[in-house]
């Protein structure tokens, strides 16, 4: 699921809330590395809304997987990495 930290609309403890009530045990928030439409209002790293939707996950006894999706020119097309630790060591534009 996409959150305002990419190209989604709602916030990431909203996404988890909705998932319980839902009666889901596992979900995953997704959100782009590259593309970020609303990145001149959201101060933050490629993290945060995974970060903010942990806490909320683990009160409902949810499993909230760690995932990223990296969209580049070369190779093209879209990538969905799974199971990652920091999603910031993925964005090679701001690698040293």
């Amino acid at each position: 699921m996409h959150t305002v930290f990419s190209d989604g609309n709602v916030w990431p403890t909203v996404w988890v809330q909705e998932a319980w009530r839902e009666g889901l045990d596992v979900i995953s928030i997704i959100d782009h590395i590259e593309y970020l439409p609303h990145q001149e209002y959201l101060k933050m790293d490629h993290n945060t809304s995974y970060n903010l939707a942990k806490n909320e996950a683990n009160k409902h006894n949810i499993l909230l997987v760690k995932i990223t999706e990296i969209t580049r020119n070369m190779p093209s097309g879209h990538i969905n990495a799974l199971y990652i630790n920091d999603a910031n060591s993925i964005d090679i534009k701001n690698r040293n």
